[in-house]
């Protein structure tokens, strides 16, 4: 019987992983990308915002680039989040998910969330500097923070991966004692 009828809720969510595993990725290649058109078209970005009765400041291109590539940073690692999980997955999908490699999956995903959450506020910063430049000074809303869930996700992340650990272990010492 193939994995698609035996488990159709994994096979849903392995979908669902590959199309946010993409998505992904093409927002990390256009921000990588589009980066250095910043910087080319820093003139015509100028005269845009001088047609709007702004000026670019010192350092505005600099910043503008450092948020297009902080972002992709972050996508990136959520990239490896989902590849994370990705791998996981498989291991349910085989029958033998308690190894120690899920247990170190679940750790590093848990610490791609942290790094994810403090990669936000760096960029937060010049992020809400740009914002407040380009925007129409009604239109600028750029918020930091979150409500908690992230938190969440990392003890949830950190306690699993203990789980797994433990549970690993606990299959090693009961086949050693058969």
């Amino acid at each position: 019987m193939s994995v698609l009828l035996r488990d159709p809720l994994l096979t849903a969510l392995r979908a669902i992983i590959w199309f946010a595993i993409g998505v992904l990725c093409l927002a990390a290649s256009g921000l990588i990308v589009g980066s250095p058109f910043v910087v080319i078209f820093q003139s015509d970005i100028a005269a845009e915002l001088l047609k709007e009765g702004k000026t670019a400041p010192p350092g505005f291109f600099a910043a503008l680039v450092f948020l297009l590539l902080g972002i992709a940073a972050i996508v990136i690692m959520g990239i490896y989040f989902f590849w994370n999980l990705l791998a996981i997955t498989d291991t349910v999908r085989d029958g033998d998910p308690f190894i120690p490699e899920n247990a170190r999956r679940l750790t590093r995903m848990g610490w791609f969330v942290v790094a994810i959450y403090v990669g936000g506020f760096i960029v937060a910063i010049p992020g809400a500097w740009v914002a407040s430049i380009a925007a129409d000074a009604g239109d600028a809303n750029f918020e930091v923070g979150g409500d908690g869930s992230g938190i969440i996700l990392v003890l949830v992340l950190f306690v699993l991966a203990r789980v797994f650990r433990k549970g690993t272990e606990m299959r090693e010492e009961l086949e050693g004692t058969v």
